[in-house]
């Protein structure tokens, strides 16, 4: 079982490069590469020259000795009715999965389709749509039209567990679609593809009031990617586990007896995203400490 960890921040602080070195040099064994909002910004994922881009990032890994585990898709994935922001935004979860692939990575994570958009793409009009079951055949499409390019790029896609804002109550955080595990392992037995598997976010499903010992067990051997942090179960809080009040113990007790076979993937930006610069890497040394802990838990050892 591989440990790793996201770009996410350190990216966005450092650049896509420096944050590979950093990770490899705080000790994990990989890294989640962060796509999230190429679509939304000038980005050198989304831009012409993003073959050169990603054969220097893979040179970096390379020697640094760090292996890309995984990937994230752009999200919001798709926003109902809105026929432009779809278009590039298909495009470029398609690009993620070909830049996964030649990175090395084995799964591409991607949100499912909601009814409540994040405010990240405020400048595109949409629709909820009108009901669960439209909902629920938006995304088997979405999701089977992406087979095709699983087979080409040899990589599969891990479903996430959602929440969204309450459509009137925007502070406060509902389930979303998939937002429980019962849904989740339906949904992805209903696509019925080896090409599709689940990532759950133990986060998620904090704030959808399930406890994400009993998502594991509901989504079981369909698992086969987490997104690892901690949660207040109000706030989307994505920092270090054992921060909160979550049974840390229970919840890898889980993974243990499902027998999980993905890796370890840690988002925990929150943790150290307002450290000074000087004081990251030592976080990140801490973070490596805490998750190689966890994953001997998870595997019996001492």
């Amino acid at each position: 079982m591989k440990l790793s960890t996201t770009t996410g921040v350190l990216a966005r602080k450092f650049g896509d490069a420096e944050a590979i070195k950093m990770i490899a040099k705080a000790g994990f064994d990989a890294y989640d590469l962060a796509m999230y909002h190429i679509q939304l910004t000038d980005n050198p994922f989304s831009g012409s020259g993003y073959i050169d881009y990603i054969k220097n990032l893979k040179k970096v890994a390379d020697e640094c000795g760090l292996v890309c585990n995984q990937a994230h898709s752009p999200f919001p994935t798709q926003l109902n009715g809105s026929d432009a922001y779809n278009k590039k935004t298909l495009d470029l979860t398609i690009r993620s999965m070909e830049i996964a692939s030649f990175l090395g990575a084995d799964v591409v994570v991607v949100h499912p389709i909601k009814n409540s958009s994040s405010t990240l793409a405020k400048e595109y009009s949409y629709e909820p749509f009108e009901s669960r079951k439209q909902l629920y055949d938006a995304n088997i499409k979405f999701f089977k039209d992406l087979i095709p390019y699983c087979e080409k790029y040899n990589i599969k896609i891990a479903v996430e567990n959602m929440w969204e804002r309450h459509p009137l109550h925007r502070d406060t955080l509902i389930p979303a679609f998939l937002g429980y595990a019962e849904e989740h392992a339906r949904f992805i037995k209903d696509i019925n593809s080896e090409w599709i598997a689940g990532c759950l976010d133990i986060g998620h499903s904090l704030i959808c009031g399930e406890k994400p010992q009993e998502a594991i067990r509901h989504i079981g051997s369909r698992l086969k990617a987490l997104h690892v942090h901690d949660c207040s179960g109000y706030e989307d809080t994505h920092t270090l586990p054992y921060s909160m009040s979550t049974r840390w113990d229970e919840i890898l007790k889980a993974l243990s007896d499902i027998n999980y076979d993905g890796d370890f993937t840690f988002e925990v930006d929150n943790f150290f995203k307002n450290y000074p610069d000087e004081l990251i890497g030592e976080a990140l040394k801490y973070m490596c400490m805490v998750g190689r802990y966890m994953v001997k838990q998870i595997q019996g050892e001492k």
